[in-house]
């Protein structure tokens, strides 16, 4: 059946259908986020899964977001043990949001480092995506932050030494923005560092990949600040160029630095944030429109049991932090980021937390946005409680290609409680999964979330595609051989169904078997959307 023709049939069946009993799902609470055993990264066999920074980027130009997990030169938890951490890995996406280690695809990162920031960029031109891998700690006697050049396979080389300036040699580096600074066509670098006279690093790119340090002109004056925690790229004036939010880990203080549109920054932060500068140790900061109103806005967690605070931009580029509070208790929280989770255009603010008890509650938090900056906490709506050991960093992306957000939450060994495994939850706004793999002569049965009391309508083939179909997503079956199940999925008050699809026992085994759902809630129909593609190999 033609592609156009399979979805057409399948929302005309879902506009009349009546919804009929399906068989039972696969049993899961009823939360948003669900870690889904199928659906999942490879481990490692070390003893803790260790990581301070994730970096989702396009490795190897396919579609779908791959990840840099990076590496930590061990943590001590708050009881005093040592948990050894990883060399950077490299996960690859198999387009379905299953990720596997590429093995040997990013070079070991220098030996009793610990990197705290990456960027990924093209930074000599050629259509693929290049990283650099920022360093903190290491052994000082070379030049540890790494260059890695991508051969457009997602495969990279160090190439550190013959494109980064001698002049940046010892330094270690905090945090990393890659972006053009100056508006001639390339990637720049902008560095937090330490082991320079200049605590603000720029480095210009020569347009071939090939970077000089022009810290001295280009910088800040020489602060006395500590090292700034992080590097967000925003235009926070609305003139044009990009950019810098930054806060200071190691002290009590915001930044805001204003380019001048030639790639020249001065810190403006204590002018634009009013009344007067925060005395907070801040952890975090995550920028993002949060009232809609076409300006910059940004979250900051706190290094302290107190709920973040909300930085509204004026539209002038000054923020003032006291006129839209974030509710909450005490909470340790650490990193956040302002993302749409409910999927309904707007930016929620989630955050992750460390189980300490200083800090009261932990976990993981969301507050939902109401459109107009307005914020509710509905965290158990979303994410199950886990007592966290130390969460630096969340990958919050589309792993499997269903337009709604995955997220992937590390655990750096920290804490009283220390997880020591990366976990990875799968937004079930719209989602098809298998718990098993089909088996010739039984039943297989696929789970489906979509909108709550919505119908649900299948799709199979023995061969994948990509096609985009407007507001309903990607069509991810081959249109020469998709077959709609004559069969509706209805989907209860928790958004799940189920449908039974018998597998001949004639159907030979090792053949692929693709499916996808479209889900519809039948009161609305233009809230129809295709889910992800679920692969599998028949037994």
């Amino acid at each position: 059946m033609p592609w156009m023709a399979t979805v057409s049939l399948a929302l005309a069946l879902a506009a009349s259908a009546t919804a009929q009993p399906s068989p039972s799902a696969s049993q899961f609470p009823q939360y948003r986020f669900q870690e889904l055993p199928r659906q999942a990264m490879e481990r490692t066999s070390l003893p803790c899964e260790s990581s301070n920074y994730l970096l989702l980027f396009d490795a190897d130009s396919d579609g779908s977001l791959d990840m840099l997990f990076t590496g930590t030169a061990g943590t001590t938890n708050l009881l005093g043990g040592s948990i050894p951490g990883p060399a950077p890995f490299l996960y690859m996406n198999d387009g379905h949001g299953r990720l596997s280690i590429a093995q040997g695809a990013v070079p070991p990162g220098p030996i009793a480092t610990s990197s705290v920031d990456a960027r990924a960029g093209d930074i000599d031109g050629d259509g693929d995506l290049d990283i650099f891998y920022a360093v903190i700690v290491g052994p000082g006697s070379s030049l540890d932050s790494r260059l890695y050049v991508n051969d457009g396979f997602g495969r990279f080389s160090d190439q550190t030494g013959s494109r980064l300036p001698q002049s940046f040699q010892s330094s270690k580096v905090d945090a990393a923005a890659m972006f053009d600074i100056d508006g001639d066509g390339d990637l720049d670098l902008c560095l937090s560092v330490t082991g320079l006279r200049w605590a603000f690093c720029v480095l210009a790119n020569d347009g071939t990949g090939h970077f000089s340090d022009v810290s001295v002109t280009h910088g800040p004056a020489a602060l006395g600040y500590p090292t700034y925690g992080e590097l967000h790229t925003v235009d926070v004036d609305r003139d044009g160029d990009l950019d810098l939010i930054s806060n200071a880990r190691g002290g009590f203080a915001l930044h805001v630095f204003i380019n001048d549109g030639a790639g020249r920054f001065t810190d403006e932060g204590m002018q634009r944030i009013r009344p007067a500068m925060p005395q907070a140790f801040y952890f975090s900061i995550a920028p993002g429109d949060v009232d809609q109103d076409g300006d910059v806005d940004f979250a900051a967690t706190r290094g302290s049991p107190q709920p973040p605070d909300l930085f509204l931009n004026d539209g002038t580029g000054h923020f003032d932090p006291t006129s839209s509070p974030i509710p909450g208790g005490a909470m340790g929280l650490m990193t956040c980021a302002l993302v749409d989770l409910d999927d309904d255009g707007d930016l929620d603010l989630f955050a992750s937390g460390a189980s300490d008890p200083r800090y009261g509650r932990d976990g993981e938090f969301v507050w939902v946005n109401d459109g107009s900056g307005g914020f509710t906490e509905q965290s158990r709506d979303f994410f199950p409680y886990v007592k966290n050991g130390y969460v630096p960093d969340q990958a919050v992306g589309d792993f499997d290609r269903d337009g709604d957000l995955d997220v992937i939450l590390p655990d750096s060994g920290g804490g009283l409680t220390p997880l020591c495994r990366t976990r990875y939850y799968v937004n079930l706004t719209r989602q098809l999964y298998a718990a098993a793999a089909p088996v010739r002569g039984a039943v297989w049965i696929l789970d489906v979330w979509g909108p709550r009391f919505g119908v649900a309508v299948v799709a199979l083939a023995p061969r994948e595609a990509t096609l985009p179909f407007g507001s309903l997503g990607s069509f991810g079956l081959d249109p020469a051989t998709a077959e709609v199940w004559p069969a509706l999925v209805s989907l209860g008050s928790d958004r799940r169904g189920a449908l039974q699809v018998p597998v001949p026992a004639t159907l030979p085994a090792g053949v692929d078997l693709f499916a996808q759902a479209l889900v519809v809630d039948p009161g609305a129909l233009g809230t129809a959307r295709l889910t992800n593609v679920w692969d599998e190999r028949v037994r």
